[in-house]
């Protein structure tokens, strides 16, 4: 929601045009990771790591963290954003890895509506709260309209660290309780 207005504000970028990169990355980078990342922890899986679902989004906060520090605080100009921001996009499409444990992991008389609960989690917190954590960020800690894109470099700082001890957290139970083994 907030990397059109971020190219917009830093880069004065006009909004036909953050939508035709951003479009552009969204089909390349969004179908294409959410292939990879689907396969990817498929293959962790079938070679016997039942913990590769949490184990990937480890990984994934961590590596999309850093890039998209380097993207929204780092980049001088427009391609030095896209290059970290499609890297971002890549890996961030997590739904078909989330679904696939979630049926793993919760037993067949109640995995729809562990699947709805999950869907309305994800859908409040991504379509949200998580624009209204940036413009909050925006607004009343940095006080500049002009620093959507380090209010979105602290949203990935603040949340990615709790995020990766969660998923650690997960992954040492998956593989103590043997599920889906």
């Amino acid at each position: 929601a907030w990397a059109p207005v971020f190219l917009m504000r830093r880069f004065g970028v006009s909004i036909l045009d953050a939508g035709m990169m951003l479009g552009s990355v969204a089909a390349l980078a969004g179908v294409g990771g959410m292939l990879f990342n689907g396969w990817w922890v498929d293959r962790r899986f079938a070679a016997g790591r039942v913990d590769s679902h949490l184990r990937h989004y480890v990984a994934v906060c961590g590596i999309g963290a850093m890039a998209a520090v380097l993207a929204f605080s780092g980049a001088q100009g427009v391609a030095q954003f896209l290059v970290p921001y499609t890297l971002v996009y890549f890996l961030q499409p997590f739904t078909g890895p989330a679904a696939a444990m979630i049926q793993i992991v919760t037993p067949p008389q109640l995995r729809g509506r562990v699947a709805a609960l999950f869907l309305l989690v994800m859908n409040l917190m991504g379509l949200c709260l998580g624009p209204a954590l940036i413009g909050l960020l925006t607004d009343f800690v940095l006080h500049d309209p002009g620093r959507v894109g380090d209010a979105l470099s602290l949203a990935f700082i603040l949340l990615s660290p709790p995020g990766i001890a969660l998923f650690l957290a997960g992954a040492r139970e998956m593989r103590k309780s043997g599920i889906g083994a």
